[in-house]
């Protein structure tokens, strides 16, 4: 059975406020053999939830994430 490893980056820890910036992933058949790697940066809807702890923690700010898509055109991609 493969597996789907999933990271989220958060613009915070409140996930009622704070949005999604960055998804990462990788797919492992049953050996833990990587089958495919998916890095996107996500522009986030709520430009108030990015703080400047947020850019610190992260090393991005929103002109880095400028011409980012939006999670609702990012999750798609990675259904591939």
């Amino acid at each position: 059975m493969p597996f789907l490893v999933l990271d989220l980056e958060m613009s915070g820890p409140d996930p009622g406020w704070n949005e999604i910036i960055q998804v990462g992933a990788v797919l492992f058949d049953d050996t833990w053999i990587e089958r495919g790697q998916y890095l996107t940066n996500v522009y986030p809807e709520n430009e108030e939830a990015f703080t400047a702890s947020s850019e610190k923690v992260h090393n991005l700010s929103l002109a880095d994430l400028e011409d980012a898509p939006m999670i609702y055109d990012v999750l798609p991609g990675l259904e591939e």
